[in-house]
């Protein structure tokens, strides 16, 4: 823009020479040359300058509009990683609220059989329904263990080495229930004792490694 000012300017004085040649032999220009001149010299430069006064204006406006994309693009981060903060904060509270759930029903479930084992110190099932009983006792470790081992170790498995192994370390030194334990876990093929291999295993070897560490 500011080359097209010049140009025009230039143009303008050739112009004006042009004409002061032509006048040599006269001392004063004439009023219509001079008019002229003041014409072609005047709507170039306020063209040029008009132009350059856009072009500020619509760099000054290009300048804004940058500033103004770069701002909603800070503000739409911050949005986002608050989003994502408050989602994270919820699901770490979700988990915990789940594993308070789970603990409680577990031993919601634990308490309602343990009223029917009866007394734990006699191996012997005098009744159908405390045979049951105690084989259904089994059958909850079972599914403490798997919850915890198998299904969502990452959730669970804190219950199973906090607190449910040594419950159930527990009651396998108690005679009613070892003898239930027994007995379910010596049928390999069918029911208990097949599904719950991988637990029968594991309290195997907790005996076994008990009884090394005793003496004599």
């Amino acid at each position: 823009m500011e080359k097209v000012a010049v140009a025009a300017t230039e143009a303008t004085v050739t112009t004006l020479k042009d004409y002061m040649l032509a006048s040599t032999n006269s001392r004063e220009l004439d009023d219509v040359c001079v008019a002229d001149v003041q014409k072609r010299c005047a709507l170039p430069m306020a063209q040029g300058f008009r132009l350059q006064g856009g072009a500020r204006l619509m760099e000054g406006n290009w300048s804004w509009i940058g500033v103004a994309q770069v701002v909603t693009a800070i503000f739409s981060t911050l949005a986002a990683l608050v989003a994502l903060w408050v989602g994270i904060r919820s699901n770490r509270r979700s988990r915990e609220a789940l594993k308070v759930q789970t603990y409680l029903h577990l031993r919601s479930r634990f308490l309602d059989i343990y009223r029917e084992l009866g007394r734990l110190d006699d191996s012997k099932a005098d009744a159908v329904e405390l045979q049951l009983a105690r084989e259904a006792y089994w059958h909850h470790v079972w599914d403490e263990w798997y919850i915890a081992n198998r299904l969502a170790p990452r959730e669970f498995s804190g219950l199973w080495d906090g607190f449910f192994a040594a419950a159930v370390k527990s009651g396998y030194e108690q005679p009613a229930l070892r003898a239930a334990f027994d007995e379910l876990a010596s049928k390999p093929n069918a029911g208990f004792g097949a599904y719950a291999q991988p637990m029968i295993r594991e309290l195997r070897r907790q005996e076994d490694g008990s009884a090394q560490e005793s003496p004599g």
